[in-house]
């Protein structure tokens, strides 16, 4: 029975990414890979029958892992209970499951978003490339745990709506508030990319790293372009190889190209993810008894094993567009 359980199990996760491959055209089988490796050990729980393995398949949508700024993309499981932008603030869940103290203090020592840090040169020189703007109101699409937010306020000077899905990434990015005394700038919403309803022109720049391919290029820039105000900036961060047969449709979708460059080839690799290789190092002798901490590792190394087998694979560059 054992068996038939993982096998079923198994088959269902696959038409779920099918799916979801369907739903969202921008996926490649990397990105799939990516998903399997991290998430499937959360949809054994629920991937019970086909029914709710094609209804999980129209809520999962592509999004960066931590923070948008890498290039590794992951198929993450959005809330069967959705999240429209009509709670102005998001909020902590009324029921949240209890979290071991170990692997909170594992997750503190990764410190992922240390790591995330190295790129933000790539986000400054984006915003850089924008005309300036008297403190705008800018949008941050799929923000994650708010890195680029975070910078994006300081450098602006103006307000910053981070709008992510996680909710738990949210509650990071309000810390991150706190601490910055951001409070007068900064503000986070629980939202899902598809639920977005702030009235039209409602903002100055719209800045999505990664988060674009949650609904496909061709449509974000469609669907955000009423958000922009005239002549409002869109700016966004990409895999090379996802967006560069479809530059030139930017004029028929309502845009022009102001600007755009390249990461290096290997950037996601060598600033991030192998620096983060030696500190999972460390950390697996530190906790070579735990298992629970080393199973969280072994996550970790799989997502950096995948980059390291081919690091131009995830090749990157921003564009920075204005509305017409």
């Amino acid at each position: 029975m054992q068996k038939i359980k993982k096998r079923l199990t198994a088959f269902l996760l696959r038409n779920a990414l099918l799916e979801a491959a369907e739903a969202f055209a921008d996926l490649s089988f990397i990105q799939l890979e990516a998903f399997t490796i991290r998430h499937s050990y959360q949809l054994e729980n629920i991937l019970r029958t086909q029914k709710r393995a094609l209804r999980l398949a129209e809520l999962i949508a592509v999004h960066v892992i931590d923070t948008k700024q890498r290039s590794v993309w992951v198929v993450q499981q959005l809330s069967i209970t959705e999240a429209p932008c009509n709670n102005t603030i998001a909020h902590k869940p009324e029921y949240e499951a209890p979290v071991k103290p170990i692997l909170k203090d594992l997750h503190s020592e990764i410190d992922r978003d240390h790591f995330r840090e190295r790129l933000l040169k790539y986000t400054r020189k984006a915003f850089q490339l924008i005309p300036e703007l008297d403190k705008p109101r800018i949008l941050d699409v799929g923000c994650g745990s708010g890195v680029p937010t975070i910078e994006l306020a300081k450098l602006s000077k103006g307000e910053v709506v981070g709008l992510d899905i996680d909710q738990s990434l949210i509650d990071e990015l309000n810390r991150k508030i706190e601490r910055e005394s951001l409070s007068n700038q900064v503000e986070t919403r629980r939202c899902s990319l598809f639920e977005m309803d702030f009235p039209d022109e409602s903002f100055d720049i719209i800045w999505a790293e990664g988060s674009i391919s949650v609904i496909g290029f061709e449509k974000g820039l469609n669907e955000w372009r009423r958000l922009l105000k005239p002549g409002g900036f869109l700016v966004v961060h990409a895999e090379t190889k996802s967006i560069l047969n479809k530059l030139k449709k930017i004029p028929d979708l309502g845009y022009k190209l102001l600007n755009q460059f390249s990461l290096p080839e290997e950037a996601h690799w060598t600033e991030y993810y192998r620096p983060m290789e030696i500190r999972i190092k460390e950390l697996r002798a530190k906790y070579k008894n735990n298992r629970g901490a080393l199973q969280m590792l072994r996550k970790h190394q799989n997502e950096i094993d995948m980059v390291k087998r081919n690091p131009k694979e995830f090749s990157s560059a921003f564009y920075i567009l204005q509305k017409l």
